[in-house]
């Protein structure tokens, strides 16, 4: 009798995980979009880390002499299929150059 209880409960398993694979595969997260699941604090620190990220910078900031652009967002861009995203990366080659002196 116990051999048939774990026959057909194995069936009930594959069930499960069939739901469950099935509803991680549709909860996918668009690039430059918040995690699912945040809370409201932590969506609201996301919004303000991608508001600063998107501000534009200059040297009265504090914006340095490595910087390419005047904003994070202006080179951490990725094509999404909703439209360009903030955040990841492009297709830039970045070079820097630089110069030593004596001491």
């Amino acid at each position: 009798m116990r051999a048939n209880k774990f026959v057909l409960s194995l069936p009930a398993v594959g069930l499960l995980l069939t739901a469950l694979t099935a509803q991680q595969s549709t909860s996918t997260t668009e690039l430059g979009a918040p995690l699912p699941g945040l809370t409201s604090d932590q969506l609201a620190r996301f919004t303000e880390g991608q508001d600063v990220f998107q501000e534009v910078e200059t040297v009265e900031d504090g914006l340095g002499p490595v910087f390419n652009e005047a904003s994070c967002a202006t080179c951490h861009i990725t094509a999404a299929s909703t439209g360009p995203a903030v955040g990841g990366t492009n297709g830039r080659l970045e070079t820097r150059f630089g110069a030593t002196t004596s001491a």
